[in-house]
């Protein structure tokens, strides 16, 4: 036997399953029972949603002003924030427009570095058009005017991104 050193070797260690142990295995009547009973309670929930979507929006108001008076890190991730809360709301309980509006509106703040006038002017332009969506209970994210709403926004931030590319340039 040689002084050198063997090397070990290569050993695939499987993945243990551990979640399949844990969950119950279900028959179908019972995964169907299962799924009839959690539509019931996202359908009675549905009718509260009205009043925290309006509740949301005067946090969200609020917010709003305290990042346009602040101008600060901390203010614009409050907006951000609620505005994440929103859409994930707005898709559960059938309004994806609402969560389209959300996630471009989530997109946008996450790029932002400071609180500037523009920054504001979009944040306002996204949030009308989240309001306008509940005010006039518009579910149907696929019709023509819930597209042009949609690529309207995204024409703003791409104007802007275009805008600060070009400032940066000189």
């Amino acid at each position: 036997m040689s002084d050198e050193a063997q090397t070990p070797t290569d050993q695939v260690i499987p993945d243990p399953n551990n979640l399949a142990a844990k969950a119950p295995v279900l028959d179908e009547k019972t995964s169907k029972d299962l799924m009839k009973k959690a539509q019931a309670v996202v359908k009675k929930m549905s009718s509260d949603y009205m009043v925290w979507v309006r509740e949301d929006f005067v946090d969200l108001h609020k917010a709003i002003g305290e990042m346009t008076a602040e101008r600060t890190p901390e203010s614009m991730r409050k907006v951000y924030a609620i505005v994440h809360d929103m859409k994930g709301q707005g898709g559960s309980f059938g309004y994806g427009m609402l969560s389209d509006i959300g996630h471009n509106l989530c997109r946008y703040l996450e790029r932002q570095t400071a609180v500037t006038d523009r920054v504001v002017e979009i944040v306002t332009l996204h949030v009308q058009s989240m309001e306008l969506v509940i005010r006039k209970k518009i579910t149907d994210d696929k019709t023509a005017m819930a597209m042009e709403v949609l690529e309207g926004l995204e024409k703003v931030i791409d104007n802007e991104r275009k805008i600060a590319a070009a400032q940066a340039a000189g």
